[in-house]
């Protein structure tokens, strides 16, 4: 019993979660709060280049 979730919203869900976790990295001291800007970038990059991939694909 698997169910088939798009592409797209699994790579949009995990940028919300990465969202949520940079919010709250954000609020602590030290260096939780220095990586939360490098996590953020990098994190919300994989949504971009998912759709994009997926929109090559449906093109062929």
């Amino acid at each position: 019993m698997s169910s088939y979730i798009p592409i797209t919203d699994r790579a949009f869900g995990f940028a919300v979660r990465i969202i949520k976790l940079c919010n709250f990295l954000d609020q602590q001291p030290g260096t939780p709060r220095l990586l939360a800007n490098q996590l953020f970038r990098s994190g919300t990059s994989n949504r971009c280049t998912e759709v994009k991939i997926h929109a090559f694909k449906s093109q062929k």
